[in-house]
C-alpha cells in the first residue's frame, strides 16, 4: 500500500485490498480513515516512517478487517525518497501471518511424509518375504491336513492366518503409496469428469444414506494434467469421508473454480509460473474436532474405528506430487470443507 507525503492512499495491490477488504473510495483517504479506528497501530507506523524518514520492520498486530474479523499480520514500512533525498510518501507491506504458519506447517507435514514414505519402503521390503513365506506354508499345511479328522477345525484357524496375511500385505501395498516416486503418467484432464465419477462409485452409499448432491461447477475452468487413477483416488477419498461424515443424512457439495485466495491462486513449477484451479468437497456432517484438524494428514491418525489412517496422507502427497495442496476448514456439528488446489494445463 502506498502513502503520499500527506498519509493518503494512493495505490494497493490486489493483495492489499483482498486482506484489507479495501474499496475503490479508500483511495485518498488519509491512512487513519483507510484502516478505520481498529488499525490506529498501522496508521501510526505509516505517519512515524513519514516523518523520521526511516525503514520500520518487525511490526505485528492483528488486523481488524471492516466485518470485525481479525487477520495476524506483519508489516513493514519503508519511506518513499526523490531524487533529492526528500522523503515523498511511505511504502507499507503487510504480510498475513496466518497464512504463512499455514504454508510452514504444510512444508514440514510434506517433510514428515517423505521420511515415513522412505521408511515405509524399507519397512515393506523387509516384510514382503516373511508374510509370502506364511502364507505359501498355511496354504501347503491345507493340503496336508486333508482327509485327517479335525480337518474342519485346522482349515478354518488356517484360513485365518491367510486371511490376515493378505490384510498386512494390503496394509504394506498402501505403504508403498507413501514412497511412490513421482507420477507414473500425466495427460490432459477434466476436474468435472473426475468429480462425477467418483459421484458414481459412491452413488450407493448416497442413495442408502439419501444424500443431497449439490454440484457448483465453474464451466469456465480449463483443464489440469495429471495422473487419472491417483487424482481418481484423491477424490474418491475425499468423498467418501465426506458421505461418512453424514449418517444421518446432509448436503454433499462439490465444487470448482479460481481461488479467491491470492495466496493459493498462482504457483511457480518447473513449466513457469501457472494459475491454480480450486476444488471444493464440503459436507453438512459432523465436522472434525479442532484439536485433530492438525493431525489429519499424518499417516496412522485415524477417527474411525478399523481405519488405518493412510488415505489422506496419501491424498496430500498425490496432491504435492502434481503441483498443489489441500486445505480444510471444519465446524465441529456443521460440516467440513476440504479444498484442493492444481495447477492448470497448459
Amino acid at each position: 500500500m502506498v502513502f503520499d507525503g500527506g498519509l493518503r492512499l494512493v495505490s494497493a495491490n490486489r493483495a492489499a485490498q483482498e486482506l484489507a477488504m479495501l474499496s475503490s473510495e479508500a483511495i485518498g483517504r488519509t491512512a487513519l480513515e483507510a484502516f478505520d479506528r481498529g488499525n490506529r497501530g498501522l496508521a501510526e507506523l505509516v505517519s512515524r516512517t513519514l516523518s523520521s524518514g526511516r525503514p520500520h520492520t518487525g511490526f505485528t498486530t492483528e488486523f481488524i478487517r471492516p466485518d470485525a474479523t481479525g487477520i495476524p499480520v506483519e508489516a513493514s514500512a519503508s519511506p518513499i525518497e526523490g531524487p533529492d533525498g526528500q522523503t515523498l510518501g511511505v511504502a507499507l507491506s503487510l504480510r498475513e501471518a496466518s497464512r504463512l504458519r499455514e504454508l510452514e506447517e504444510a512444508i514440514k507435514k510434506s517433510e514428515r511424509l517423505a521420511y515415513l514414505g522412505t521408511m515405509a519402503a524399507s519397512v515393506a521390503h523387509e516384510l514382503r518375504n516373511p508374510l509370502g513365506g506364511i502364507k505359501g506354508a498355511s496354504q501347503l499345511l491345507l493340503e496336508e491336513i486333508h482327509g485327517l479328522p479335525m480337518e474342519e477345525s485346522l482349515s478354518e484357524y488356517l484360513g485365518v492366518i491367510i486371511k490376515q496375511v493378505d490384510r498386512l500385505t494390503g496394509i504394506l501395498e498402501s505403504l508403498r503409496g507413501l514412497s511412490r516416486p513421482g507420477l507414473p503418467k500425466t495427460a490432459k484432464l477434466n476436474l468435472h469428469s473426475l468429480l462425477d465419477e467418483s459421484l458414481t462409485l459412491m452413488a450407493p452409499d448416497i442413495k442408502r444414506l439419501k444424500l443431497k448432491i449439490k454440484r457448483e461447477y465453474d464451466p469456465s475452468v480449463p483443464d489440469i494434467e495429471g495422473d487419472e487413477n491417483s487424482l481418481q483416488g484423491v477424490f474418491l477419498n475425499l468423498i467418501r469421508n465426506a458421505v461418512e461424515a453424514m449418517s444421518q443424512g446432509g448436503v454433499l457439495a462439490l465444487g470448482t473454480g479460481i481461488p479467491s485466495d491470492f495466496l493459493y491462486s498462482t504457483i511457480k513449477t518447473e513449466k513457469g509460473r501457472k494459475t491454480m484451479l480450486a476444488v471444493t468437497v464440503s459436507d453438512t456432517g459432523c465436522g472434525i474436532e479442532p484439536d485433530a484438524l492438525k493431525d489429519i494428514f499424518n499417516p496412522f491418525y485415524s477417527s474411525k474405528g478399523g481405519g488405518l489412517g493412510l488415505g489422506l496422507a496419501l491424498a496430500l502427497k498425490t496432491i504435492e506430487e502434481h503441483g498443489g495442496t489441500i486445505k480444510v476448514d471444519s465446524e465441529t456439528g456443521k460440516g467440513t470443507v476440504f479444498t484442493v488446489y492444481l495447477p492448470v494445463y497448459r
